[in-house]
């Protein structure tokens, strides 16, 4: 198969930031719907995702808050929690195994 070169880079990065944008705007409306005496972190916070390379660390964080909002709202089953939790962790590690060399970082 044929290296796709700059233009194939450009769009694949593009993409990428774009799909990251729609999943912080989909936090964002996630933590307006909390009402705000249950949320433990501002809605907008949720944009930190794109400040490289603190995102990073910062992800961790952000899940943990929309995942703190949604348990103390209560409106959320704590097993939906939980699990969205554990997945956005997962999200976050495999972020950080993705800098690692070689096979794991693939």
């Amino acid at each position: 198969a044929a290296a796709p070169g700059l233009p194939g880079a450009v769009a694949a990065v593009a993409v990428f930031f774009g799909l990251v944008a729609l999943y912080c705007r989909s936090l964002q409306r996630t933590l307006h719907l909390v009402p705000p005496e249950a949320r433990t972190a501002a809605p907008r916070s949720v944009w930190w995702m794109f400040a490289i390379p603190y995102n990073f660390t910062e992800d961790f964080f952000i899940v943990r808050a929309v995942a703190a909002s949604l348990a103390a709202d209560g409106r959320t089953a704590p097993a939906a929690v939980r699990r969205w939790k554990a997945l956005g962790y997962a999200w976050c590690g495999l972020q950080i195994a993705s800098l690692l060399p070689g096979a794991v970082g693939r």
